[in-house]
């Protein structure tokens, strides 16, 4: 608070306009009238509200009913023309607050792509826990620890007649003559799934 305090006394001191919004949360942003107005080359939500005076308190401030730091995120993201994302927000509701405010396209589509990013790496992590048949050597594995030996299997089958492989002649102790990752066509589609889904 006392932070606020004295950055709102500097650019008072310094000459800006500076405006208060007052957030849901009844927490403050301080902000020069001119940065508002100049974020982007579009009319959006804030700059419309403090260029014509709506939702006005009292002199140079404004109140919103929304989250301080889905507003902060949403500043700060245009502000730095990236997607920047405070601690506790909600990409769902980034993202509706963004599409209300009428923040540009790039932002909204950079909102939504981090939310399908978050999305998939949920779902694969998901996928690792859960047990699948190697469609080669029909055992159970989980993708998460299939590595380049876990598969291990013959060509070809056992003959008892002859006491070995057909497929390489080796006994029942000896080595498999196929080694490598477990494959599972199910596995296969439900990544591919995962990737083409939005």
């Amino acid at each position: 608070m006392l932070e606020q305090i004295v950055l709102l006394f500097y650019l008072k001191m310094e000459g800006f306009d500076v405006i208060q919004i007052t957030c849901r949360d009844n927490k403050k942003i301080h902000l020069p009238r001119k940065e508002i107005l100049n974020l982007i080359d579009q009319d959006w939500f804030l700059a419309l509200l403090v260029s014509n005076n709506f939702g006005k308190e009292t002199e140079n401030c404004y109140s919103v009913w929304e989250d301080f730091n889905h507003v902060m995120s949403l500043i700060e993201s245009l502000r730095y023309n990236e997607l920047i994302i405070l601690e506790s927000v909600s990409l769902d509701y980034l993202e509706c607050l963004a599409d209300k405010w009428c923040a540009p396209e790039w932002l909204i589509d950079k909102i939504k792509e981090k939310k399908k990013e978050i999305k998939l790496g949920k779902n694969i992590t998901n996928i690792n826990d859960l047990v699948f048949k190697c469609d080669v050597c029909e055992k159970g594995f989980k993708n998460s620890e299939n590595t380049k030996y876990s598969c291990r299997s013959h060509t070809y089958g056992y003959s008892r007649a002859s006491e070995c492989f057909s497929c390489c002649g080796n006994g029942k102790e000896s080595k498999y003559c196929k080694v490598g990752y477990h494959i599972s066509s199910i596995l296969n589609n439900k990544l591919l799934e995962l990737n083409n889904s939005d």
